[in-house]
């Protein structure tokens, strides 16, 4: 494995058409923003995992007796999916206006605490 150093809005290069920037560093997390071609796919390991066992996303949302779904993992797991999207649009340079950006930007932040909200809740 390599292993190499980067700070904040520097790039590590794969090839010729993969690059993973350090978006942000906050406390023990680091954002990372990653250019890749359409048709190569880009998961999270626990996403890629389920993909690979045919679990599937969904799957982790059901509660323990097998009889529905757990409401506050269907309602992080929107979140997260949510906060995702936003990730994509911001980044997405010309995509939208400073303004729209800002507005973004705040949602984005009102979903990371709501999942935090709901992480500090699930434990």
């Amino acid at each position: 494995m390599l292993v190499l150093s980067r700070k904040k809005s520097e790039v590590v290069r794969i090839g010729d058409h993969i690059a993973i920037m350090v978006v942000e560093i906050r406390g023990d997390k680091v954002r990372l923003g990653i250019e890749a071609p359409k048709e190569m796919p880009v998961h999270r390991s626990e996403i890629y995992d389920s993909i690979q066992t045919g679990a599937g996303p969904v799957s982790s949302l059901a509660t323990g007796d097998g009889l529905g779904v757990d409401e506050s993992k269907v309602i992080a797991h929107f979140c997260h999916l949510a906060s995702d999207l936003i990730d994509q649009v911001i980044r997405a340079e010309g995509f939208v206006g400073p303004v729209c950006r800002e507005r973004l930007v705040m949602a984005g932040e009102k979903l990371a605490r709501a999942r935090q909200a709901l992480d500090k809740g699930s434990e």
